[in-house]
């Protein structure tokens, strides 16, 4: 039988320093967080969360509508050569009205495809576009899709919203990029 050289195991712990002793103590008399502030700690998660997904810049772009399919209004070209356009910011751009808002243009105004519906496509395509210091919508793209005629019909949406407050970065306005998650769902 071999044997160990090494010294045996002490009888005690490290638990009993005066240090960690004290500390210990002083947790054990704390009182426990309210379940409101652990609430509203969890609350705050997924906000943050689904503010810091819709200023990503996107990683690949693929356009889903030609160039000749344009928004109804007229807007100064855009050239985003010619000025710096944001990913972060400090205050996000914000839809006329605010998400609510938001939520509800896009229920009265995305028409789902026949052939969608008749396949029975549904999910969500993430679509990116720059909300110009002006307010207006440009560069419209789709970073993830479901099919064409759903994605095509995402971007035609986005193309013909009315123009958003736009962003501020440290008291200027800006040029965003802004990615914007739409749900299709059959009844």
């Amino acid at each position: 039988m071999r044997q160990c050289l090494s010294q045996p195991y002490p009888l005690g712990n490290l638990f009993f320093t005066p240090f960690t002793l004290k500390q210990r103590i002083r947790m054990l008399q704390k009182p426990a967080s309210s379940r409101w502030a652990l609430l509203r700690f969890a609350a705050i998660l997924p906000l943050g969360l689904l503010l810091w997904m819709c200023t990503q810049s996107p990683t690949e772009t693929t356009p889903a509508v030609p160039e000749s399919e344009t928004s109804a209004r007229a807007a100064e070209p855009f050239d985003p050569r010619q000025e710096k356009i944001f990913s972060l910011v400090e205050e996000v751009p914000e839809f006329p009205g605010g998400v609510e808002a938001l939520m509800k243009y896009l229920g009265n105004n995305l028409r789902y495809p026949e052939k969608a519906a008749q396949d029975g496509i549904t999910g969500r395509v993430f679509v990116a576009f720059v909300v110009a210091k002006d307010g207006s919508i440009h560069d419209v793209n789709v970073l993830k899709g479901l099919s064409p005629e759903i994605d095509a019909e995402a971007v035609r949406v986005v193309k013909t919203m009315p123009k958003w407050k736009p962003a501020r970065h440290e008291g200027q306005i800006v040029n965003v990029r802004f990615n914007l998650p739409i749900n299709f769902q059959l009844d």
